[in-house]
């Protein structure tokens, strides 16, 4: 039996490493699930998770709540690798930046520190709180006063 030739055989083995990448492709497992605020001065809290950052305005912008929070609801149990905050481009970029504290929760009533946004975040310079494979339904940001916030975004595997 005669081997095929060697441009079959590097094709084939191409498009098994596609494949193998495309399957373990981390997802947005945020995109829109169920997510909560504190409070909504302005905006909505459903566009922190529609997958679209809201390019010179912000998605919410939370009363001044001493404490303000956004919680979203993965639905059920994924490996968190990956928070990234998307703060406001509205030109007021030094109110109600940071900190923003990240926290990954199993059930929703017990949250451990995974990060923090310690430095200005932007649409185009987001802040990213890594959390390498951590298991986790519910993720909290957490703030002092208020969040102004573009997008949410939650990467990881199921």
């Amino acid at each position: 039996m005669a081997l095929p030739p060697p441009w079959m055989i590097r094709l084939t083995l191409a498009l098994g490493a596609v494949a193998f990448v495309a399957g373990r492709a981390r997802e947005n497992l945020a995109l829109h699930r169920p997510i909560t605020a504190s409070s909504a001065r302005f905006g909505r809290v459903t566009d922190l998770v529609n997958g679209v950052v809201e390019w010179g305005n912000y998605a919410l912008h939370t009363q001044h709540d001493r404490g303000a929070w956004v919680l979203i609801d993965l639905q059920a149990t994924r490996r968190v690798d990956e928070v990234r905050v998307f703060g406001r481009g509205d030109g007021f970029l030094g109110e109600a930046g940071t900190p923003i504290t990240v926290l990954l929760s199993l059930d929703g009533q017990a949250f451990a520190p995974a990060g923090k946004c310690d430095v200005l975040t932007t649409q185009a310079s987001p802040c990213h709180v890594r959390a390498p494979g951590t298991p986790a339904r519910y993720v909290r940001l957490e703030h002092p006063d208020c969040m102004v916030l573009s997008e949410v975004e939650v990467y990881g595997s199921r």
